[in-house]
């Protein structure tokens, strides 16, 4: 079976190959067989933006974007577009958007969900299409990949929308726009983190209310691996009177049993005086780890692991000096990996999750598992690398983009089969 990566660019004039590291002991097809990899390039002042497959060290053109999507490309790209790429690896799903005033000014929590344009692309073929589906944001694949689900607008109807990959049977769930959500890993659920956390059956568009109210525009909220608790952040604005979109927010993670009512739910983190909203359940739900945010009288961060239940919190950075962000579990949940930011430096770090075997990874940035886990692809110094996930001696093969103008740092977007 062959692997393959994706990652995105933008440049121009651009020239790749597959190189073998200096410090690689095994040539790249021994550790990845006929590793393949998809690109999207482009300059910032070209009307053109293209998708090349690159197989072998030869790149291979299967999608040219139209003229006038470039602007829409290039403003989601500059905001962070995420490329939702469906289960079964042979399509991508994505936005762009023009709403200025989301953009730009930053005064909007979410976009007008009819200045977005939701697209669907097929790349199994030697040639990708590219299909519209609806005008809609904050889109997501079911785990089963059956359906899509996305804000967006039907004629005068806002909300939640799911729809099949080819867009027919759409349907409105609800008409919450723009608040965090997630499907269950069983598809027939989704939860949203509204004014309130709810729980929606897919099948039956049935609204269950918890009663848990959130405290905060700015929720999260992650089911647990068997889907029997739900991970969401709660809190409060410190300053609610402040207009801006930088006041200082206070929040915890808490956990609920799913679809429970009577506002039964517990703070697993409990920290008062410091900021929680990126957490990540352990592979096999026992615990949760996360980070802090502070930024008075300066910007820090410490990385914790505590149980499910709220118990033996540890501090895993160990470090209040610097800005430690959690980066992700290892597939088998023996380690936890972080960064840290401090004085111009970026470090990744890795633990087990009782703090011990504290240690300076050697990949280079935020990372992706392949299918199998046996390996992961990163991007570092401006290239991507493949590299074995026990960071063993094979350090990692650096795929090398060349342009002739300054374009973006590449992306890894996934791996496919």
């Amino acid at each position: 079976m062959k692997s393959k990566l994706i990652f995105m660019t933008l440049s121009s004039f651009f020239m790749m190959s597959l190189t073998q590291s200096d410090k690689c002991t095994k040539p790249v097809y021994e550790i990845i067989p006929q590793a393949n990899v998809l690109v999207l390039a482009g300059a910032k002042d070209s009307p053109v933006l293209s998708l090349y497959r690159l197989e072998e060290g030869v790149p291979t053109e299967i999608f040219t974007f139209p003229t006038l999507a470039f602007q829409e490309c290039y403003t989601a790209y500059s905001l962070g577009m995420t490329i939702q790429q469906s289960p079964d690896k042979n399509k991508l799903l994505y936005s762009t958007t023009t709403d200025v005033a989301y953009c730009l000014v930053e005064q909007k929590s979410y976009p007008d969900p009819g200045l977005c344009n939701l697209y669907i692309m097929d790349i199994s073929g030697p040639k990708a299409t590219q299909k519209f589906l609806a005008h809609g944001f904050h889109e997501q694949w079911s785990p089963d990949g059956k359906l899509i689900s996305f804000y967006g607008i039907q004629g005068n109807e806002e909300g939640l929308f799911i729809c099949k990959p080819d867009g027919s049977d759409l349907k409105k769930l609800t008409g919450f726009v723009g608040r965090p959500y997630q499907w269950s890993h069983d598809s027939k659920m989704i939860c949203v983190a509204g004014d309130f956390i709810y729980y929606i059956e897919v099948a039956t568009s049935q609204v269950r209310n918890t009663g848990i109210e959130t405290r905060t525009h700015h929720s999260h909220v992650i089911w647990s691996p068997d889907d029997v608790f739900t991970g969401f952040v709660r809190g409060f604005t410190t300053t609610p009177e402040d207009t801006t979109p930088y006041f200082k927010l206070l929040r915890d993670v808490y956990t609920t049993p799913s679809y429970a009512l009577n506002t039964v739910y517990r703070n697993i983190t409990n920290t008062p005086d410091e900021d929680e909203f990126v957490f990540q359940w352990s592979p096999d739900g026992k615990s949760i780890a996360f980070h802090t945010y502070t930024s008075s009288p300066k910007i820090e961060g410490e990385v914790y692991v505590v149980h499910s239940d709220g118990s033996k919190k540890i501090n895993l950075s160990q470090d209040n000096t610097a800005l430690n962000t959690l980066l992700c579990w290892s597939r088998d949940g023996s380690r936890v990996y972080f960064s840290e930011h401090s004085n111009g430096n970026y470090k990744i770090y890795s633990c087990k999750p009782d703090g011990t075997d504290k240690k300076v990874s050697k990949f280079k940035s935020t990372f992706l598992y392949s299918p199998d886990g046996k390996y992961v692809a990163y991007s570092g110094d401006n290239d991507i690398y493949i590299a074995l996930s026990d960071e063993s001696e094979v350090k990692g093969i650096p795929i090398y983009v060349e342009h002739g103008k300054p374009g973006y740092l590449p992306k890894v977007i996934g791996w496919t089969k």
